[in-house]
């Protein structure tokens, strides 16, 4: 007898393709839900060495679910499991506030001043140039070969008519005034973007946007003014305002301008800037009444002695200089220097003013127009001025970054990411490090 041949079933194949099918469903699905599931392991795992420990333990419980889900599909279909490959990194996210501070030295570097005044900086805090200034004080001090120059560098100082580099302090004073002209017009920016985010027309929404945006750009670029609208819309995804904040009182006339004045007065007492200008005067008018009253009996003494027609006199005008020096200089030139320390002194306040003012303004203008994000931002930005929570409940707002070759903030691509927020002593949440956790898969087919 003829042996049988054996004739496969017509529905073999449309078989092994639906098991082929359910095999590499379970598969990505047991690979997806484990990568999701350490996502929010890492992110709400405040230690580091505990993030560890979660990432391997998930990672081979991942392995050996994958190990079993690529041996059913090998004996449901006689083919070999597609590769399902995953890729774990973490990022390091800034807070909305440092994002800022990024842009403005972004702003400095592209204003082609930078290089020049560090340059300048450099070379007047070098020791040979201190004790060629110091040359230059005592020989002033001894024969005023200066003239007229000291008196009207003052008077163009305090005009702002023109700022001449040729000292430590005017330099200090031109890499402030740049800076703070940046923070300023970068700050008016974001607060003009959270404005039209927040608007619910279309239209008006764009045009309000396009016109912060047309600010940055001229500051830090088309790119950096991209990423910065990309970081604000992600922001807000994190806002907690709610619609109960928005139903507040607005602020009447006499309350904006007491709670701007408040505000103000707080950011001038932890505003790292005025600290060190205070810092910097404190040495001048810091002085004991036993300093001053010696200053004047010492000074007094040694100048009569060189005025004498004996070898005392040439002594008398050694010592004198060398006290003078030793107490910071001829008080022409302290005095000149506290001109410069006075304008830094002035033009920070007036920053700050300003910061305090819009975000003010801007929380008053988000209650009476029910602005969800211009009401978030000035909120934010109001708390971090003050040190406190003045309005609604504030937020660490955060944006995955990798450092490039200048060490600024650029946006890193994020396909599943989840934030914690570190407890903080004081009443503003303080800036923290958050894990993210971004997945990159690649399925290869076998079929």
């Amino acid at each position: 007898m003829a042996d049988k041949q054996l004739v496969p079933h017509p529905n073999s194949r449309a078989m092994q393709k639906v098991s082929l099918a359910l095999a590499l469903s379970l598969s990505c699905q047991l690979a997806f839900t484990n990568s999701f599931c350490l996502a929010q392991e890492i992110a709400t795992t405040r230690s580091k060495s505990k993030v560890s420990t979660t990432k391997d333990t998930n990672k081979n419980v991942m392995q050996s679910q994958a190990d079993f889900a690529a041996k059913i599909f090998m004996d449901m279909s006689g083919a070999e499991a597609p590769v399902l490959k995953g890729e774990i990194s973490e990022t390091e996210l800034v807070p909305l506030d440092q994002h800022v501070n990024d842009l403005v030295g972004l702003a400095m570097d592209r204003a082609n001043k930078t290089d020049e005044l560090n340059k300048k900086s450099q070379h007047f805090s070098h020791p040979v140039s201190l004790l060629y200034t110091w040359g230059k004080e005592l020989g002033q001090m001894a024969s005023s070969y200066k003239g007229l120059e000291q008196s009207s560098e003052a008077a163009d100082i305090i005009l702002d008519t023109k700022v001449k580099l040729k000292s430590k302090a005017s330099v200090e004073y031109a890499k402030q005034c740049q800076a703070d002209e940046a923070e300023s017009k970068i700050f008016a920016g974001v607060m003009q973007i959270a404005m039209g985010l927040g608007l619910t027309d279309k239209t008006e929404s764009q045009q309000v946007v396009e016109t912060g945006m047309t600010e940055l750009v001229q500051l830090v670029g088309q790119e950096q003014a991209d990423q910065t609208l990309a970081y604000m819309r992600n922001w807000l995804q994190e806002a907690p305002i709610t619609t109960s904040d928005l139903a507040k009182r607005p602020l009447t006339m006499l309350e904006l301008d007491k709670k701007t004045s408040v505000i103000v007065k707080k950011a001038l007492d932890q505003d790292p800037v005025m600290h060190n200008i205070k810092e910097t005067l404190g040495k001048y008018n810091h002085r004991s009444k036993f300093a001053r009253a010696s200053a004047k009996i010492v000074n007094t003494t040694l100048a009569v002695g060189a005025m004498t027609p004996t070898i005392v006199a040439p002594a008398s005008q050694v010592a004198w200089a060398a006290f003078v020096m030793i107490n910071g200089g001829p008080e022409e030139a302290k005095l000149l220097k506290e001109v410069y320390l006075s304008k830094r002194f002035d033009n920070r306040w007036k920053v700050l003013e300003r910061e305090a003012r819009l975000s003010v303004d801007g929380y008053n203008t988000a209650l009476l127009t029910q602005n969800k994000a211009l009401l978030s931002f000035s909120d934010f930005f109001v708390s971090k001025l003050a040190g406190t929570r003045e309005f609604a409940q504030s937020q660490t707002a955060t944006l995955p970054i990798k450092s490039d070759s200048k060490g600024l903030a650029s946006r890193s691509k994020l396909q599943a990411s989840a934030t914690t927020q570190a407890a903080s002593d004081s009443d503003v949440p303080t800036p923290s490090v958050h894990a993210a956790l971004t997945v990159h898969t690649e399925i290869r087919s076998a079929l």
